[in-house]
């Protein structure tokens, strides 16, 4: 009986050390995942003043979810939180498509949006939230709503909601009409 718990045990353990695909686990993957975010980031700390406020995400056998959470220096209004958010949102997803290193290991290739959580503030240096007329949170929940958000009697409240389909449509027919 020893015998066989024995052997066992062994071709368990020598199992374990035949694999001969290359894996990529937790702590490295995410390495190499936020590698390619501070890429992005710092080509877009060039247009705006803004500050990583967390990041994290899910990374333990491929990469299932990057979580983003930014500061950026400013008032803005509704239209152009949409267009920095779905700009750095973009640039993300572009990014991570464009490494081969990180291809196998995404759920989806070419991924999307979705595995992305963002979330940005919009906050001036000198005040704690913009004034009512602007935004100061906008992000997008798991139902694809992008929220649009401020501060009124040390409360959030939403000012404006829409569709993400539809703040993706409104961003790129400005594009279209610019060219």
């Amino acid at each position: 009986m020893k015998k066989i718990i024995w052997f066992t045990f062994w071709g368990l353990m020598m199992s374990s050390f035949t694999d001969t695909e290359p894996v990529m686990y937790g702590n490295h993957l995410q390495q190499l995942v936020f590698k390619d975010v501070n890429k992005v980031l710092e080509r877009f700390s060039k247009q705006y003043e803004l500050v990583v406020n967390g990041s994290g995400g899910a990374f333990c056998e491929d990469i299932e979810q990057v979580m983003l959470a930014l500061h950026i220096q400013k008032y803005v209004g509704i239209e152009e939180s949409r267009k920095i958010y779905i700009e750095l949102l973009e640039a993300m997803v572009n990014q991570l498509n464009k490494n081969k290193e990180l291809r196998p290991y995404l759920r989806e290739y070419p991924t999307t949006y979705a595995p992305i959580q963002l979330t940005i503030n919009f906050v001036a240096k000198e005040t704690r939230y913009p004034p009512k007329e602007y935004v100061h949170f906008v992000f997008k929940n798991q139902a694809d709503i992008l929220f649009f958000n401020n501060y009124e009697n040390n409360k959030l409240e939403t000012i404006h909601t829409e569709p993400f389909k539809e703040s993706l449509q409104i961003i790129h027919q400005e594009k279209i009409r610019k060219l």
